[in-house]
């Protein structure tokens, strides 16, 4: 995560984390930061979006809803380094219509 450099505070294990606690200050202002278009670009894995199976789907269910689809509905990605699996992401002009996600396990 960019902004003047990078913040420790959205790391991706703390990202996890926060998303598995299901943090909800955390979240909130993650995703405040997000609708506010606090970043001019981000530096991420690509987002994989699909509902995993086998080892690690939890986790991966939890990114997606809590992180990758927030992401996505505030960012979009204009760089990828197919090499490396890393996108530059910048503010998208209009979010997604159901942003943020429910925390509350709706």
């Amino acid at each position: 995560w960019v902004r003047y450099g990078l913040l420790p505070d959205y790391e991706v294990v703390t990202l996890m984390e926060m998303a598995i606690s299901g943090n909800k200050p955390y979240l909130t202002q993650f995703y405040q930061d997000l609708a506010n278009h606090r970043f001019a670009a981000i530096v991420a894995q690509k987002q994989n979006l699909s509902s995993g199976t086998g080892d690690f789907v939890e986790e991966n269910n939890v990114w997606t809803k809590f992180v990758g689809v927030p992401l996505l509905c505030q960012y979009k990605p204009i760089v990828s380094l197919q090499y490396s699996n890393i996108q530059v992401f910048v503010p998208r002009q209009k979010p997604c219509p159901d942003y943020p996600p429910s925390l509350d396990g709706k």
